[in-house]
């Protein structure tokens, strides 16, 4: 985890705790926590703290009891490490969040509830990814399992508009209904037309909606109606004056 940039500064706090430091003494003290939050702690040598705070051995001898040496021999305020673990804590709890979220969302987009483990779900992981139809509640889970979408072999995934027409068969008496209504279009070889057509469009579906619509667009397109000619008599036509 990448060290934070900052730490949380509680000024009620802070006075109290420096209420008896000078001016010079509180500086110091201030340079040197921030020299262990960006560091990791500070070295155990009073000459080299002089230099990071910024002043004589004096101001840093009057601070020297805030910081207490630790295991690797470096020297830390306490109530700034804790402050740094409670920090760690908050940014690592956000992560697992966010990934969590992250873990939803994408359950979400192939249909698979997030209280369910994805090896428990039923659906490999293969057909999660490349069909979005498995949350459609138009198919149950065995359904939804189809092979794998690309290539010049691509499954057509029906739209839910193409499911409900699929559950209304095409059968002669449907056939022979489109006949009355499309009088003057040979429905017969419209048909094998659309599965000449469709043999090269393998995505796309012969359904009751794909059907009627092929007909509606080969009707022939009806003679403009000539503008009617008003029966004036010739003494009473002035258009030519």
């Amino acid at each position: 985890m990448n060290k934070s940039p900052a730490f949380q500064f509680y000024p009620q706090d802070f006075l109290v705790g420096t209420a008896m430091l000078s001016a010079e003494e509180t500086g110091a003290y201030i340079r040197l926590l921030c020299y262990q939050w960006t560091n990791d702690g500070l070295p155990n040598d009073k000459v080299i703290l002089a230099r990071i705070a910024g002043c004589d051995g004096n101001a840093v001898g009057s601070i020297w009891d805030k910081f207490g040496i630790c295991h690797d021999g470096k020297l830390r305020n306490a109530r700034l490490e804790s402050i740094r673990v409670k920090q760690n804590e908050y940014r690592a709890k956000q992560k697992a969040n966010s990934e969590k979220r992250w873990k939803n969302e994408e359950n979400d987009k192939i249909g698979i509830p997030s209280h369910i483990p994805s090896h428990q779900s039923g659906i490999s992981q293969q057909a999660s990814q490349t069909h979005p139809l498995h949350s459609s509640s138009s198919y149950n889970i065995a359904n939804a399992i189809l092979p794998p979408v690309g290539g010049d072999n691509a499954v057509a995934i029906p739209s839910h508009d193409e499911v409900k027409s699929e559950k209304k068969q095409i059968d002669e008496a449907w056939i022979a209904d489109l006949k009355r209504h499309y009088p003057t279009t040979d429905v017969e070889q419209e048909l094998r037309n659309m599965d000449a057509w469709l043999a090269n469009n393998p995505k796309r579906r012969k359904t009751r909606k794909f059907i009627v619509g092929w007909l509606n667009r080969c009707q022939p397109e009806l003679p403009k109606e000539q503008p009617r000619q008003n029966d004036i008599p010739p003494e009473y036509d002035f258009s030519s004056w």
